[in-house]
């Protein structure tokens, strides 16, 4: 069996107090930079893993960060140097966790709704939804 394949991927970040990316799971933030005049990060990946949602926080220099602020990421500046901002990762938040728990189950539950025919939802197809939400909310089944 081989290693599974490593990558580096760029994703775009949006302006915003708090962002949401998806990436594949247990991906490595390297760094955040700007390109052709739009800030992204970029992440070393493992392409076949599924997608998980990273949250970070970006704050202007001297803005109030919050109490619950994460790992530093880096610093990007744009307008020749009249913007700073920082980059922070953070865990989810329980309102995230759970909109993407909905998210998963909702995909795995249209999933076997396809799979089994309209209005026959089975026994396996809630199990599945079960497992996704515990699995998103670190919640035991």
């Amino acid at each position: 069996m081989s290693a599974p394949i490593s990558r580096v991927y760029k994703y775009p970040l949006t302006f915003g107090d708090w962002v949401s990316v998806p990436m594949p799971e247990g991906a490595e933030v390297l760094c955040v930079q700007i390109q052709h005049d739009e800030p992204f990060l970029w992440a070393r990946v493992t392409p076949e893993n599924p997608p998980a949602l990273r949250h970070f926080r970006i704050a202007g220099t001297g803005h109030d960060l919050g109490s619950n602020v994460g790992r530093y990421v880096g610093t990007f500046q744009m307008h020749d140097g009249d913007l700073v901002m920082h980059v922070f990762e953070d865990g989810p938040s329980e309102a995230t966790d759970l909109l993407e728990a909905l998210r998963l189950a909702h995909a795995e539950m249209s999933a076997m709704r396809s799979a089994v025919g309209p209005g026959l939802l089975t026994d396996k197809a809630i199990d599945t939804a079960a497992a996704a939400i515990a699995k998103a909310t670190r919640i035991a089944p």
